[in-house]
């Protein structure tokens, strides 16, 4: 029972997450407050989405997981209240893997992860992961990405086309 929390910038890197870990959980929930990248999410094999901003993601997922809570935690956001509900969400001994680059320091409260006796740890794989994600994109390993693409764009306009749009737009993107 695997739960993913993230927002805009841990986005693609959770989206391709979850694809992948359809092929081994028994559950998979997201946590994202953009109704378009939850649909997505869907798409992707996801077992259940939940909206963080209306819903108590810790008690949805230790419901769905008959009070057991979630085995793993993939915070792919990069904020406290995914962090937050990262701690309530995962079990006891389960594991909080960070897989975000965090814009503002974060407050961590020990005693709650001391109290499960939950893992936290984090891993940043850009430099020797990323090329072999591009490959087995490439190949076809991951059916169905495709709603991954909003659009694409040439090199040119990234920033204005891209960036911004992420950005401004980021209840209508996925990744570009």
């Amino acid at each position: 029972m695997i739960m993913c929390s993230y927002l805009e910038a841990g986005l693609w890197i959770g989206l391709l997450l979850v694809k992948k870990l359809a092929r081994g959980a028994s559950w998979i929930g997201v946590s994202e407050p953009s109704s378009n990248r939850r649909q997505v999410a869907l798409k992707l094999s996801a077992t259940a989405t939940f909206d963080p901003l209306s819903t108590d993601v810790a008690t949805e997922t230790n419901k769905a997981t008959n009070d057991r809570g979630a085995d793993i935690v993939f915070d792919c956001a990069g904020v406290q209240g995914g962090l937050d509900t990262a701690i309530a969400a995962v079990r006891t001994r389960g594991k909080i893997i960070n897989i975000a680059t965090w814009e503002n320091t974060s407050t961590f409260n020990v005693n709650k992860l001391m109290a499960k006796e939950a893992v936290y740890t984090a891993v940043i794989g850009y430099d020797n992961v990323f090329p072999q994600i591009m490959e087995a994109l490439r190949e076809g390993h991951y059916d169905g990405t495709e709603a991954l693409i909003t659009k694409k764009i040439p090199l040119e306009d990234v920033v204005e086309k891209d960036i911004r749009a992420l950005v401004q737009e980021k209840d209508t993107q996925s990744k570009q």
